[in-house]
C-alpha cells in the first residue's frame, strides 16, 4: 500500500511544485515503508512530559500557529 501511495503521489507532487515555482523543501508526500512496519502510528507523550518535565511552548495548534508555519514556508518559496 505504501509503495502504491508513493507511486501515485510523487510525480504529481513534483509537477505541482514545478508549476508553482516552488523549490523542493521539507514537505513531501513520500512515506518510508520501514517507518510504518510493525509500528503504532500514534503515541501518548504524557509519560515523557511527566518524566522529563517537558512542556510545550505552544500546547495547542490553531489556525494562527498553522498560518505562521505556512507563511514561513512561503517566505522560503516552499509553498505556493
Amino acid at each position: 500500500m505504501v509503495d502504491e501511495a508513493n507511486d501515485e503521489t510523487l510525480d504529481p507532487w513534483a509537477e505541482l511544485q514545478e508549476a508553482a515555482g516552488i523549490k523542493p523543501g521539507p514537505i513531501s508526500p513520500f512515506v518510508e515503508k520501514e517507518l510504518l512496519k510493525d509500528t503504532d502510528l500514534s503515541m501518548d507523550g504524557s509519560l515523557f512530559e511527566k518524566t522529563t518535565g517537558f512542556t510545550y511552548k505552544k500546547p495547542k495548534l490553531g489556525d494562527a500557529e498553522i498560518a505562521e508555519v505556512v507563511d514561513s514556508y512561503r517566505r522560503m518559496n516552499w509553498w505556493p
